[in-house]
């Protein structure tokens, strides 16, 4: 795996190329080097060295993209599936309990376990309550991926990002495709013809300068593969479909993975440990962080004026 160390600065720098060229960005990156650096005095190592990397790299990428085609290939043999029929009664309500906090993972991590899916509420007539109260929820069962399908495309998700996988002729490259997307909206044409693949309005804001396409043969190799990949501008919601009007999915039936305290950005990662730290002190029945923390200032306070009395305070 790489060094993710730089990856705020790279992707900076990314931003400043066009993503239809990959090649500006490489040539970037390569002078740097040829520049600041002696690595191309040995023209033949430098070769070897770049080569491995590339192959390193490229070997990785292909396991992530066999990875996303298993699960799209997941969606499409479920589409033959029957459906289960709708409960006809009214379900009882269920009191849905409260995650626990599993200590550390086998690495030694800090293991958050991942919360089940806020049931999302709609306005409508009467004729929708059985199925607004339903405890099952509406829409299509996700895919192993927690995503679904539309017209031709299939995608996944997780609380951060959206990925969208079109299917596409083969022979088609990256110059037949005419991309855009903005925070609300995506539209993905072939030039010939100007044929709609995917276009509409969004289920929710992405981060638009973030987006990124790639094209790749398919697992059947009777054609290609377009991939989409947009970050989420709320990374707290399960989206019921990427495009309105498009087939939705049932957001209760999402079966999200358990995150590492180390995926989440410092201000998000602080809280959750504050969290944790309050909820293990309250359990071992110990003061939490903010009540050391006014202890800790009475103390303090008491040290600096030792004439008073504070035989009767108290922390509230």
């Amino acid at each position: 795996m790489g060094d993710e160390r730089f990856d705020g600065i790279l992707l900076q720098i990314a931003k400043q190329h066009p993503v239809q060229d990959p090649e500006s960005l490489m040539t970037t990156f390569l002078s740097f080097i040829r520049r600041k650096t002696d690595f191309f005095s040995y023209p033949k190592k430098a070769k070897e060295v770049f080569d491995g990397v590339f192959s390193k790299q490229c070997a990785i990428a292909q396991e992530a993209i066999k990875a996303k085609r298993k699960a799209a290939a997941a969606a499409e043999k479920k589409r033959t599936v029957k459906k289960p029929k709708k409960k006809s009664q009214k379900a009882k309500t269920k009191a849905t309990p409260a995650p626990k906090i599993v200590e550390v993972d086998e690495e030694g991590n800090d293991i958050i376990p991942a919360a089940a899916p806020a049931a999302s509420k709609t306005s409508g007539d009467k004729s929708n309550d059985d199925a607004d109260n339903d405890d099952e929820g509406t829409g299509e069962k996700p895919n192993p991926g927690n995503g679904g399908e539309g017209p031709g495309y299939t995608w996944t998700q997780t609380l951060a990002d959206v990925t969208v996988v079109i299917g596409l002729p083969s022979g088609v490259k990256g110059r037949d495709i005419s991309f855009k997307c903005t925070r609300t909206n995506l539209s993905v044409k072939l030039k010939r013809g100007d044929k709609i693949l995917v276009e509409g309005k969004l289920f929710n804001e992405v981060h638009a300068s973030d987006v990124m396409w790639t094209i790749d043969d398919n697992s059947s190799g009777d054609g290609r593969d377009l991939t989409v990949t947009m970050e989420k501008k709320n990374n707290m919601e399960w989206w019921n479909c990427v495009i309105d009007g498009h087939t939705k999915i049932n957001t209760k039936k999402v079966e999200p993975e358990n995150s590492k305290l180390s995926d989440l950005d410092g201000e998000t990662r602080k809280t959750v440990e504050k969290m944790m730290f309050d909820q293990r002190q309250k359990a071992l029945g110990k003061p939490t962080s903010d009540e050391q923390q006014k202890h800790d200032m009475l103390q303090k306070f008491m040290a600096a004026h030792p004439e008073m009395d504070f035989s009767k305070a108290k922390i509230s």
